[in-house]
């Protein structure tokens, strides 16, 4: 009986180690900066985020046509919210992208920016 107990405590154990080694991710993602991003899309990412609001001006709607796929997922993880906000919104208008899969990786993403709702004014929401 002892040493069936014994292989019970030490099966919990092994058992508890592993749910503790695989559940901690200390892995940080990475953030990106204008300067990562091609020389023609980085004047437009600053008007953006100088602007501080999102919206349908010049800076967002370049980005919106000129951003590749793989533009817009660095761009879902740049540092400034604006450029996030940016381009999640295109990432959910465009049909090359899994759109459960782009909201399941942003919605730990809190941040506050302004929204330009035409005549309604402006609208503060999470990205």
């Amino acid at each position: 009986m002892l040493l069936h107990m014994k292989k019970t405590e030490w099966i919990y154990s092994l058992v508890d180690a592993w749910l503790l080694f695989f559940s901690c991710n200390t892995s940080e993602k990475k953030s990106f900066a204008i300067r990562d991003f091609s020389s023609t899309l980085q004047p437009f990412l600053v008007m953006a985020v100088s602007t501080g609001i999102v919206g349908y001006d010049s800076a967002s709607t370049f980005i919106q046509k000129h951003a590749t796929n793989e533009e817009l997922t660095l761009l879902g993880r740049s540092e400034h919210p604006i450029l996030r906000t940016v381009a999640l919104r295109e990432m959910l208008s465009r049909t090359g992208f899994d759109h459960f899969g782009v909201i399941m990786n942003h919605l730990n993403d809190t941040a506050t920016v302004a929204i330009d709702a035409g005549e309604w004014g402006i609208w503060f929401r999470t990205v």
